[in-house]
């Protein structure tokens, strides 16, 4: 895979990573680092890595802060990194889109409240288009859409408390408008 540059927590400036998938392994490279871990299940938004040993579940989305910035959340292990894309020459990347997640299930990113779901079943939507409102932890999650597709189903209404992990929203491909 291509370099990428991501705005890490703690870190002023952004860093060059390079993700690469070698067939079940995933190796990311960074600051003369190198870590690897070996995929045991993979899902849009989710899945199992074992590194060192152990079993680590992730999930990750795409999320539209306050400002209409994109930024990228992971969960591993029992910690969240967000993490912001940048683009070389110092622009910010759009993210969504299809370079990180998929289209098929949009999950809860950790424990909260789904304060508004902003579209309906059988809407035509677009890439980053905001789909549900989320609360946890005192603060406010938009979650958007990572490619263009179509609404299958909503799972879930406003005042719904839901677990990490749980779909909200379940996304087709292509545009039937």
């Amino acid at each position: 895979m291509d370099k990428i540059a991501l705005k890490l927590p703690g870190k002023t400036e952004a860093t060059e990573i390079q993700l690469r998938l070698e067939g079940d392994r995933l190796v990311i490279d960074y600051d003369d680092r190198s870590f690897e871990s070996r995929i045991i299940s993979q899902e849009a938004g989710e899945g199992i890595l074992e590194h060192d040993g152990r079993l680590l579940p992730y999930y990750y989305c795409w999320l539209k802060t306050a400002g209409g910035e994109k930024q990228l959340q992971v969960w591993v292990g029992g910690c969240v990194y967000t993490l912001e894309p940048v683009e070389t020459g110092g622009r910010r990347g759009r993210g969504g889109g299809g370079t990180a997640a998929a289209l098929g299930d949009i999950k809860a990113p950790m424990p909260g409240k789904v304060l508004q779901i902003k579209v309906a079943e059988g809407d035509a939507v677009v890439s980053d288009q905001t789909l549900v409102v989320m609360e946890s932890m005192k603060m406010e999650m938009t979650l958007t859409a990572p490619a263009a597709g179509t609404v299958k189903a909503i799972a879930c209404k406003p005042g719904d408390m839901v677990e990490m992990g749980t779909v909200l929203v379940k996304l087709e491909a292509g545009d039937k408008a």
